[in-house]
């Protein structure tokens, strides 16, 4: 009897073991039921670098368009998690896939701005806060239920933390930015001075009741501001009444230009 070679051929519907290069460029949710995307991550990072740089521009060059893009890049970033949030997770030391926290940036850069430029009451945005998590809470709640995402609960809870930030800080930066009032100055006495030093040194002045205020109390200025006054001295508080119809102030020295 004579000894054959067997071939064995796949079948029209046969599929090689493994994946090729083109299949894993976009996994879709037809086979993990969450969508991972090298292209919308690299696009969500890029966005979120893209924010805090224009948040670092805006520190020193405030204006309508800056403020413009700290508005829009944080919502395109969430906007991007929320659609392939499973594009967003890394592995972590630990060998657990978490959110990356480089998303927050652009969120965290809109507080930074309203600290940098100017001061509203910060109780007042505290609504639109609560409201924005709230809203995107609800929006993106089946997360927690998405299969092939690692950290459902983790991803939920920081999209709707993100919202919270961009709810408070858009209210600030809309007021202050896009008002174009020249503002009423009101002088004030120093009362006193002082300084707090942790991971960078904060300075305050303590002023009597003005404007809005009935309260004596302490509110952050400057290091120049800080410098310039002493006790006894008056400091001039430009007021302006908001974009949103928030009241903001600067601090600064009477007759100086002072910067929102």
């Amino acid at each position: 009897m004579r000894k054959g070679v067997r071939k064995c051929e796949l079948g029209g519907n046969a599929k090689p073991f493994g994946r090729g290069p083109s299949d894993v460029t976009n996994i879709s949710d037809a086979e993990t039921g969450a969508i991972v995307s090298p292209s919308i991550r690299w696009t969500g990072f890029g966005l979120a670098a893209l924010g805090m740089a224009l948040t670092l521009y805006d520190v020193f060059k405030p204006g309508p368009l800056p403020a413009a893009g700290l508005l829009i890049l944080p919502l395109v970033v969430l906007a991007l998690v929320l659609y392939a949030p499973a594009s967003f997770e890394i592995r972590a030391r630990s060998g657990r896939r978490v959110v990356n926290g480089v998303l927050i940036l652009p969120f965290m850069g809109l507080l930074l701005t309203n600290l940098q430029h100017a001061q509203v009451n910060p109780w007042w945005p505290l609504g639109p806060a609560v409201f924005a998590a709230a809203a995107v809470l609800i929006t993106a709640w089946k997360l927690k239920d998405l299969p092939g995402l690692a950290s459902p609960w983790m991803m939920l809870g920081f999209v709707t933390f993100c919202a919270g930030l961009y709810g408070y800080g858009a209210v600030a930066i809309a007021d202050i930015q896009f008002d174009t009032s020249p503002g009423a100055v009101i002088q004030v006495q120093v009362l006193g001075k002082h300084s707090y030093s942790g991971k960078s040194r904060t300075y305050y002045l303590d002023l009597p009741p003005w404007g809005a205020r009935t309260q004596p109390g302490a509110v952050q200025v400057s290091w120049s501001t800080y410098q310039a006054l002493n006790v006894g001295d008056n400091a001039c508080v430009l007021m302006h009444p908001g974009t949103l119809t928030l009241p903001w102030y600067t601090i600064g020295v009477c007759g100086q230009p002072q910067a929102r």
